[in-house]
């Protein structure tokens, strides 16, 4: 049943991204206590934001170019918007806290474009299967590329650059995202729902039921990460048993991605 369901909701599968375009206007008032750890390292917040812009810069590039990086990168870049109106109504820690975060993010992404250009990507990494299939469908690699970024980078981006505390503190604002994050990758269900019969048939069917269950579904991906983070401070026997359970449901959703090459384009007259 659940792969069932997978087939179904594979589509409406949303990108994680928190990013913005622009320096981030911080109110003159006194940082919270757990904030003001991150307000006392040496980069401050407008610098955080100069170097997130860069990066967003660099995906936007990416992503007009002929490469194989330009699916997931496109779709990065579409999300921002979204992500930047519902990032300058929060607190200035919360602000903070995002930038510094997304900077790891996307780094991440960055660093995997590099090392495949220069032929030293390695087999361990979570991008490796996204850049092993160029011959992979658009809407494919799109969805690898969404699975690697949530399933693959956020807890490293978290224990990388927070404590326990912080992570904690900050975890309803790293998940209130998640409407922005559903706007964001609309654009590409509806274009995947243009090509596709057997998707409008999904969508009907099942009466939107499906698209639902894709939003609660990475909803938990990104959840299950947070804590995932939170492990690693408070246990890393029970860390490293929860990160190799998730590592292998990662690479089967690889594996129902990338067998499914044909269901999505799926012509009407083919269907």
């Amino acid at each position: 049943m659940a792969k069932i369901w997978l087939l179904c909701i594979s589509s409406f599968i949303i990108v994680t991204i928190y990013s913005q375009q622009a320096s981030i206007s911080i109110p003159d008032i006194s940082p919270d206590a757990v904030g003001q750890s991150l307000w006392r390292r040496k980069e401050t917040v407008s610098e955080n934001s100069r170097t997130l812009l860069t990066l967003m810069r660099q995906i936007d590039s990416i992503s007009r170019t002929a490469g194989i990086a330009r699916h997931f990168a496109s779709i990065y870049t579409n999300s921002m918007s979204n992500i930047k109106v519902q990032l300058a109504a929060m607190d200035s820690g919360a602000q903070a806290f995002v930038t510094k975060f997304e900077i790891s993010f996307i780094s991440y992404f960055l660093e995997a474009c590099i090392e495949y250009n220069k032929g030293t990507l390695s087999p361990e990494s979570v991008w490796y299967f996204y850049f092993s299939n160029p011959k992979a469908e658009p809407w494919q690699l799109t969805l690898i590329g969404v699975n690697a970024h949530i399933n693959g980078d956020i807890w490293k981006g978290l224990v990388k650059n927070f404590s326990a505390k912080e992570i904690q503190y900050y975890k309803k604002n790293l998940l209130s995202f998640q409407r922005s994050i559903a706007k964001a990758f609309q654009p590409f269900f509806d274009e995947l729902m243009e090509e596709s019969s057997y998707l409008r048939f999904i969508d009907g069917f099942t009466k939107g039921t499906s698209r639902r269950y894709g939003e609660w579904l990475i909803y938990n991906w990104r959840l299950r990460q947070i804590n995932l983070a939170m492990l690693y401070f408070e246990d890393k026997e029970k860390f490293e048993k929860r990160f190799e359970v998730i590592n292998r449901k990662k690479h089967r959703i690889d594996q129902v991605i990338i067998r499914k090459r044909n269901w999505a384009v799926q012509s009407h007259d083919g269907a």
